[in-house]
């Protein structure tokens, strides 16, 4: 429980974008009154002894590179690198993974709505049973061109999405209800076109109209998997693996030149072939339109983030508008590595520093005087140079008409020492 619940409290941590100096206690209290009184799945990040109680409050808590060992023991998630990329590529990622289960789902039940309901009418209106052998095959490989779905390309959507299992079924069947409905219009009106050369009358069941229906089905539940994963229109989407869409098309090539070259599977022409190809792949776009306009229906957002973003050049540096702190574009740094690159430019320039002043001092020795000039060289070149100290006294302080009198110090003018 939180320290002083009120409603007022809860609405003002509700209603707020941020805190700043707050107390450990208070940090709590904001992730336990998200988490609990408003139902709000709670993140927590932080890297020390007082983040350490809201960490373990929080449904995932995020320890970051540089945290303390309170901060890790109380974190669900310990990071190993600086910055947070590691949490945006899990949830980009995360969300990849559920569009593809979201397209699968959506388009078994659509292929499964559209297979059974035109079997089953073909049965019951026209007593035109399909051939055992066409339904096996096309169940077979109905599941056998799907299993590359897993290598898919899938865009992450902009927002997050709830597994709303509703809005699916009334998406799946939307689009099997329409699949059905362009299938059972081939089998009853295919033959009345005068388009095809084979008898595809359906109250004559013969081989050709069993065989030109099945490959009628078989292409468009194949094509369908192309409708069904896109979140918009299919054309204005990511393109799907080239995995995925050569099991596809694979699958629907196979079938087509079984059809043309048995006899067993009606031995149909290649016209007419082509003619169902044409047929299925209209069928397609206007399955694809229909979709669309359901997600809009549902109030759906179909928004994705890109699938590439550029990689920011790690030589090129900014300075960040919190603070001044020195980051580099597009990656947020932790302590450590800010100490580090500070203290590296630092070095750099007291190098350059101690150099400029080794070669001043010993250009400006006198020529007349051997001893001191060797002696300046000596002592500016003794030492690692990084915290170089000569004292310069008696004779030799004369010698040095270049050098002020006293100790040579990097960053300290000698006059000041």
């Amino acid at each position: 429980a939180t320290r002083s619940a009120s409603e007022t409290t809860n609405q003002l941590i509700w209603d707020s974008d941020g805190f700043a100096q707050v107390l450990p206690r208070d940090k709590r209290e904001v992730v336990l009154v998200l988490r609990n009184k408003f139902n709000v799945v709670t993140g927590m990040t932080g890297d020390g002894v007082n983040d350490a109680p809201a960490l373990s409050a929080a449904q995932c808590g995020v320890a970051v590179d540089d945290a303390t060992d309170a901060a890790k023991n109380a974190a669900a998630i310990i990071l190993t690198t600086p910055g947070l990329t590691a949490i945006y590529s899990g949830v980009i990622e995360s969300r990849r993974i559920f569009r593809k289960l979201k397209a699968y789902v959506t388009y078994r039940f659509a292929a499964t709505i559209q297979i059974v309901i035109v079997l089953t009418l073909l049965i019951f209106i026209s007593n035109c049973p399909i051939e055992s052998l066409y339904v096996i095959i096309l169940a077979l490989f109905n599941d056998l061109t799907m299993l590359p779905i897993a290598y898919d390309r899938q865009q992450a959507s902009a927002v997050p999405e709830n597994p709303d299992v509703s809005k699916m079924l009334f998406v799946s069947g939307g689009i099997g209800l329409a699949a059905t409905g362009f299938s059972l219009l081939f089998a009853y009106g295919a033959d009345s076109t005068g388009f095809f050369e084979s008898n595809l009358d359906i109250a004559s069941c013969g081989k050709k109209a069993q065989a030109a229906i099945w490959l009628q089905m078989f292409i468009a539940a194949e094509l369908l998997i192309f409708a069904a994963r896109a979140p918009s229109y299919l054309w204005a989407s990511l393109a799907p693996s080239g995995a995925l869409a050569f099991s596809v098309i694979l699958g629907c090539i196979i079938c087509s030149v079984l059809a043309i070259a048995y006899g067993y599977f009606g031995g149909l022409p290649i016209g007419d072939v082509l003619l169902i190809w044409v047929y299925d792949i209209a069928n397609l776009l206007i399955v694809d339109a229909l979709k669309v306009r359901m997600y809009i229906f549902l109030d759906e957002n179909t928004e994705v983030l890109p699938d590439f973003v550029p990689t920011p050049d790690p030589t090129v540096r900014t300075q960040s508008e919190s603070g001044g702190r020195t980051t580099s574009q597009g990656r947020m740094e932790s302590r450590a590595d800010h100490q580090t690159q500070r203290m590296s430019e630092w070095a750099l320039n007291k190098d350059e520093r101690i150099s400029l002043m080794r070669q001043s001092a010993v250009n400006s020795t006198s020529g007349t005087n051997n001893a001191a000039k060797y002696l300046a060289r000596k002592s500016l070149t003794t030492g690692d140079g990084m915290n170089t100290r000569v004292s310069i006294s008696g004779n030799t302080r004369g010698s040095l008409n270049g050098v002020s009198q006293g100790n040579i110090r990097p960053y300290t003018p000698a006059s000041k020492a």
